[in-house]
C-alpha cells in the first residue's frame, strides 16, 4: 500500500508541480542515557508531525522563535540529518528510497544558503575556486569554462568578475552572503534552502541581499525555502507563510492573508511585535509571556496554551486538529471554527 501511494504521489507531484512535499515529518533526538532507571533515554521532539508542500516557483517560509524546529526541518530536507518518520518527498519520490547516486542528483538540485556564510568559505581558497568546486563535482566542467562559468555567477550576484581571485576574508559580510548565494545557484538548483540568510546582516544590507534573492527567483524561476524568525522578513519574500511553535505547524496561509487575516494567537502576537512604518496605522497588540516550552517535555494539548492569553480548558488537555478555513489556509486552534476539507492531491495518504 505504501508503495502504491508514493507511485500516485509521483504522478501528482508532476501534475501540481510540488517541489518538496513534507508528509507528518517528526524528528527525534535522544538524550543520553544517564539514570539506569530510564527504560528508554528520553528525546527532544524538534519536529513533530509538520506537513506542507512547497510548490515549483514558490516562495515557501517558514517562521518561528528559536527552538521551534525550523532549523531542524532545513536539515532534513538537505539530507544532513535523517527522519525519525514521516517522509519528504522530491518531486514525487521518497527521498529515503534514494539510492547514492540519486542523492547525489539531489544535491544538486536541492541548495542551500546558510546565516553565516563566512563559516563555509574555506580562508586558504579563493572564492572564484571555492565557487567553481560544485561545477567541477557536479558538472565535470573544465578549467577555462569553470572560470568562465564562476565569472558570470559573480556578476549575476553584483560582485565584479575580478573579485574571482580575492579571498574571504577581504569582503564584507554582505558580499560573502552575496558569494554564498553564487555558490548555491551555481548548479542550477531546482529548489533554494535560505536558512536565515540574512539575519547576521546589517539592516541596509539586508534589504539589498532580499532584492538581490528576488531578482534571481525571477530570472531563474527558483523555488524558495526560507527559515527565518523574523517575520517580516518571510512576509516580504514568501508567497506562503507556515507559522511554527515548539515542533508543530499552528497556521498556513498566504503572505497577504498572514498580514490582514491572522487566526492562531501565537500568528497575532507574533504580528503585533513586528513594527508598523504607518503611524496613522494601529495594530491590535496581543502580549505573550514567558519563553518557549521545552522540546523534552511539550506541554499537553495545544503546546501554547501556557503561554497564550485567550487561552480555554480545552486547550490544555486536547490537542487542535489542523484545519481549513479556506483553500488557502489552515490553522490548529479550538478557537477558530474551521473544516476538514477534502484532501488537496499532495496530501493523500495511505
Amino acid at each position: 500500500m505504501q508503495g502504491d501511494t508514493l507511485e500516485l504521489a509521483r504522478s501528482q507531484a508532476d501534475a501540481t508541480g510540488d517541489i518538496i512535499e513534507v508528509r507528518d515529518l517528526v524528528k527525534l533526538f535522544p538524550l543520553k542515557r544517564g539514570l539506569r532507571f530510564w527504560k528508554e533515554p528520553p528525546a527532544v521532539r524538534a519536529v513533530d508531525g509538520v506537513s506542507f508542500t512547497v510548490r515549483k516557483g514558490e516562495a515557501y517560509g517558514l517562521v518561528g522563535e528559536s527552538g521551534s524546529g525550523k532549523s531542524t526541518i532545513a536539515k532534513l530536507i538537505l539530507l544532513l540529518e535523517q527522519a525519525t518518520s514521516g517522509h519528504i518527498l522530491f518531486e514525487g519520490r521518497d527521498t529515503a528510497t534514494f539510492s547514492r547516486v540519486n542523492r547525489r542528483q539531489y544535491r544538486t538540485n536541492v541548495q542551500a544558503v546558510f546565516q553565516n556564510p563566512k563559516a563555509s568559505l574555506n580562508p586558504r581558497m579563493r572564492v572564484g575556486e571555492i565557487v567553481g568546486e560544485l561545477l567541477m563535482l557536479h558538472e565535470h566542467l573544465d578549467r577555462k569554462t569553470r572560470n568562465m562559468r564562476v565569472a558570470d555567477l559573480f556578476q549575476l550576484v553584483g560582485l565584479p568578475a575580478a573579485s574571482t581571485q580575492r579571498f574571504p576574508h577581504e569582503f564584507s559580510g554582505g558580499q560573502h552572503q552575496r558569494i554564498a548565494i553564487a555558490r548555491a545557484i551555481s548548479t542550477t538548483p531546482r529548489l533554494l534552502v535560505l536558512d536565515e540568510p540574512v539575519s547576521a546582516l546589517d539592516v541596509s544590507i539586508r534589504a539589498q541581499v532580499l532584492n538581490l534573492l528576488g531578482d534571481l527567483r525571477r530570472q531563474f524561476d527558483l523555488t524558495y525555502l526560507l527559515i527565518a524568525h523574523d517575520l517580516a522578513v518571510v512576509q516580504r519574500v514568501s508567497d506562503v507563510v507556515g507559522v511554527l511553535y515548539l515542533g508543530k505547524l499552528v497556521e498556513e496561509c498566504t503572505s497577504e492573508t498572514l498580514t490582514d487575516e491572522p487566526l492562531h494567537p501565537y500568528t497575532k502576537a507574533l504580528l503585533s511585535a513586528v513594527p508598523i512604518p504607518d503611524p496613522t496605522r494601529r495594530r491590535v497588540n496581543l502580549p505573550i509571556e514567558g519563553e518557549i516550552a521545552s522540546a523534552l517535555n511539550p506541554p499537553s494539548g495545544c503546546r501554547f496554551h501556557p503561554r497564550c492569553p485567550v487561552a480555554i480548558a480545552r486547550c490544555s488537555t486536547e490537542e487542535p486538529p489542523m484545519l481549513w478555513v479556506s483553500s488557502t489556509h489552515r490553522v490548529a486552534c479550538h478557537l477558530v471554527s474551521g473544516r476538514t476539507m477534502n484532501p488537496t492531491p499532495s496530501e493523500v495518504h495511505s
